[in-house]
């Protein structure tokens, strides 16, 4: 008796085998792309949303210093405000807690443009 029919159903069988495994790998590498990106996504949110709770404005200017309000819900960092003089760097502030004001000291002349620059916007005003 000669088994004829035999190879095409192993052939088969391993066609299947074959492509079971490539849609399960495929399955595995997408679910891990997926959540790379899902956790990346939800990272850079957390981000955007805490530096929205940071903004400053400028409540008084002088020659020698200026005074910046903290009008955000969230502490604002010593290295998060900077302080330009017609666009070159003057000062670094001090923290400002939420609903306060701290000076900043500066020196400019009358005219020249102050740029105080906050995590999420910058506030502009002319040196009386």
């Amino acid at each position: 008796m000669k088994a004829k029919g035999i190879t095409p159903v192993i052939s088969i069988v391993l066609l299947l085998m074959i492509t079971i495994a490539l849609i399960g790998f495929a399955f595995v590498w997408f679910t891990k792309i997926w959540n790379i990106a899902a956790t990346s996504s939800e990272t850079q949110l957390g981000a955007q949303v805490s530096k929205g709770e940071k903004v400053i404005s400028i409540d008084n200017i002088n020659a020698t210093h200026v005074t910046v309000r903290n009008n955000g819900i969230s502490l604002i960092g010593a290295d998060e405000v900077r302080v330009y003089i017609n666009n070159a760097f003057a000062a670094n502030c001090p923290a400002i807690p939420v609903s306060s004001v701290v000076d900043c000291a500066i020196t400019c002349t009358t005219g020249a443009a102050v740029k105080v620059q906050g995590p999420t916007n910058v506030a502009l005003e002319t040196c009386p």
